[in-house]
């Protein structure tokens, strides 16, 4: 399988990454293919497949799964914690609220706090629910909920985004956003600008 997907879209050796799970190299197929679907073809059958199986991918045409997440909308000082997402990711160098995928039997509580520990080496408590958006993308449908958080342990650090952004709330939208979290913005905004 590695060898194929390496034939097919060059240096990426995302087996290496993802060796020992298989779930994960099957969602970075799908990521590659979303961004060269014409290299779709060059895959053999059985990643095809197994693709298919996951119902995320299938001779050029999707299924859509449901992606169910979590953002954390971080206030230290008045600004609001804004973080880039990478050129390897789906929606390269789009801005978002940190946060990560709700994993089975977890709340989004759980999730987020667990999510950002990972993700940015710190520690939060979270607040009440801002808002909860479904967006259709390309590779699935969102399910996005985010809650306001406030910092308890540590200081924000890069490990899976490029690049980190303090705003104050009138200030968030000279960003590029993620389609998913423009409904949390406008809220924000309108929000915390009255205050």
């Amino acid at each position: 399988m590695a060898a194929i997907f390496k034939a097919s879209f060059g240096t990426v050796d995302l087996h290496k990454k993802y060796h020992s799970d298989r779930d994960h190299f099957l969602e970075a197929i799908l990521i590659q293919t979303v961004q060269n679907p014409h290299k779709m073809v060059n895959l053999s059958y059985n990643i095809q497949y197994q693709i298919y199986s996951k119902s995320v991918y299938f001779y050029g045409g999707f299924m859509k799964k449901n992606i169910h997440v979590v953002g954390a909308v971080i206030i230290e000082n008045g600004n609001i914690l804004c973080a880039q997402r990478g050129p390897s990711k789906a929606l390269p160098y789009k801005w978002e609220f940190p946060g990560g995928k709700i994993e089975s039997g977890e709340t989004p509580q759980q999730a987020l706090i667990r999510e950002i520990n990972e993700e940015m080496n710190c520690k939060i408590e979270i607040g009440e629910q801002i808002e909860h958006t479904v967006y259709e993308y390309d590779f699935g449908i969102v399910h996005l909920t985010t809650f306001y958080c406030k910092l308890v342990e540590g200081k924000p650090t890069l490990t899976e985004h490029v690049s980190i952004n303090w705003l104050s709330p009138s200030d968030l939208e000279t960003l590029d956003w993620a389609p998913a979290d423009i409904p949390a913005i406008n809220k924000i905004s309108k929000t915390l600008s009255l205050k």
